[in-house]
């Protein structure tokens, strides 16, 4: 069991839409939670913590998933995802299914 940061689980207490991430990952609590509280305040930061989290979380799932030698940039670990079906396909746009 990995030990929690007293102030990792305030942040998560706090943080109602990333919280429930710390059973899984802190990590992912800090950069969601985080890229929340600046979303109006400083947009920049923001989209870098939504980076963080995408990075994470991409990780996070090949070690899940088990999947052997993570490569070392993001766009090769989710295209290696989405090869084996762990992700969804992307909408083409246009119309909406009914």
């Amino acid at each position: 069991m990995e030990v929690v940061d007293q102030k990792v689980r305030a942040l998560a207490d706090s943080a109602p839409n990333f919280g429930y991430l710390l059973a899984y990952e802190q990590l992912l609590v800090q950069c969601g939670a985080g890229a929340e509280a600046f979303v109006y305040a400083d947009p920049n930061t923001a989209m870098i913590k939504c980076r963080q989290f995408g990075e994470v979380l991409a990780k996070r799932a090949f070690i899940q998933f088990g999947i052997p030698k993570m490569p070392g940039t993001q766009h090769i670990r989710v295209k290696i995802l989405s090869d084996q079906g762990f992700t969804f396909r992307r909408s083409s746009g246009g119309t909406r299914p009914r």
